[in-house]
């Protein structure tokens, strides 16, 4: 028997409050997903688990902006700005 990981799918915040998207699991043949808090994913990981998941989506979300910042940069050098 091999131990597997479950990392969440996706993250979102609502109303100030992060969420997460719970692996998809199969009930009576259909596929449910439901939003966990970090409250909830707190017990389902262990603390080292955590603190990487949590790095990594550290690194995501820096690297995001910097992706932003790279996009804006080259909207603004290829489409010259307009003086009057």
């Amino acid at each position: 028997m091999s131990n597997q990981l479950l990392m969440p799918t996706r993250s979102s915040t609502v109303s100030g409050t992060q969420t997460l998207d719970a692996p998809s699991s199969r009930t009576s043949g259909s596929v449910m997903s439901k939003p966990l808090t970090i409250d909830t994913m707190k017990n389902l990981y262990n603390a080292d688990q955590q603190v990487k998941f949590l790095h990594l989506h550290a690194e995501v979300e820096t690297l995001l902006l910097e992706l932003q910042t790279v996009k804006q940069q080259r909207q603004e050098t290829t489409s010259p700005a307009k003086t009057c």
